[in-house]
């Protein structure tokens, strides 16, 4: 995340053609979300009349929720997401509501990754040691997702 941010702040500053200076983090993080929420409004037609919720289908409901969102008052970096998920937003955005709780909660155990420890040193041998860690990466990915979409080995 933090070489994205930073990726980011060099990007922006290439496009204003400044060499990138020593900045506070807060105020480099607060212009990433200003100029990521610009390319949203860019991308999205958010300036067209809403329809009303009786008339929609789950996806339109889905997208007038997105569209209301990102009109909005944006939080704060500083600011609690889980207080902004929960009450008068998690009414307003019941669909949107459900993703925040699901996404920005953290399990309350370790044994995922007790488990994902225990599938890496299977697939880590004297045998395969000198696999690179981009394809010891690829194979966890693979033995956890392909469990998920039931395919089968042959």
């Amino acid at each position: 995340m933090l070489l994205f941010v930073l990726m980011k702040i060099a990007t922006i500053a290439r496009r204003s053609g400044e060499s990138v200076q020593p900045v506070q983090l807060e105020e480099s993080i607060n212009d990433i979300f200003d100029e990521y929420e610009k390319e949203i409004r860019t991308e999205l037609i958010i300036d067209s009349p809403l329809p009303s919720p009786s008339e929609l289908n789950a996806r339109q409901k889905a997208e007038v929720e997105v569209v209301e969102y990102l009109h909005a008052t944006k939080l704060s970096v500083g600011s609690d997401p889980f207080i902004y998920w929960t009450g008068e937003n998690a009414i307003k955005w019941p669909l949107l509501a459900t993703l925040a709780n699901k996404y920005f909660s953290a399990p309350a155990t370790s044994s995922e990754s007790e488990r994902l420890f225990s599938t890496a040193g299977q697939i880590v041998s004297n045998l395969r040691k000198r696999l690179l860690p981009e394809n010891i990466e690829k194979l966890l990915f693979l033995h956890h997702n392909l469990k998920i979409y039931n395919f089968c080995y042959e």
